[in-house]
């Protein structure tokens, strides 16, 4: 997939946090969880195989194939990534049952860049299936160019493409 990010965010990112973030979001894409509450524990072994295949060997790698040995309980423990990115990526992996839990472990862990978190929960549910209460924030907002920017992306990736 071809995934093009907000300027708000990868400016704030080095290369290999971009990097780990398209490969992550394209792993999400493949494999989105479907039906609402059809989470599949194996769905997610595959997205953190799927995103460890297309990782170039570095510590980002290595964190996620802790976690990985973690997850399914070769580990005992694990050691919680410093770096955001990654940091955010985990929180979503762990926390698929919602974005208040999603919230609440980027809070507790102090984490920043929490929009990846949630931007990686949107892309496994998909739109349709996000809860109310997360979709309010955003239509019963008054920002004009958050609205806008929705318009166009719609007309001019899905609309303009059938006229």
């Amino acid at each position: 997939f071809s995934v093009v990010f907000p300027s708000s965010l990868v400016s704030n990112l080095n290369e290999f946090e971009l990097q780990l973030l398209s490969i992550t979001v394209n792993a999400i894409l493949s494999k989105p969880q479907g039906r609402l509450g059809n989470f599949s524990e194996q769905n997610i072994l595959e997205i953190i195989k799927d995103i460890g295949e297309h990782l170039p060997e570095n510590s980002f790698k290595q964190t996620l194939r802790d976690y990985y040995k973690y997850r399914i309980g070769k580990n005992d423990t694990f050691n919680f990534p410093e770096n955001s990115v990654m940091a955010n990526i985990i929180v979503f992996l762990m926390k698929l049952n919602g974005h208040d839990q999603i919230n609440k472990m980027l809070v507790a862990k102090n984490i920043h860049n929490r929009q990846i978190a949630f931007l990686l929960y949107g892309a496994y549910l998909g739109f349709a299936n996000m809860p109310k209460t997360f979709t309010n924030i955003i239509f019963d907002s008054d920002n004009t160019e958050l609205f806008s920017y929705i318009d166009n992306y719609l007309f001019n990736n899905y609309i303009n493409q059938k006229l």
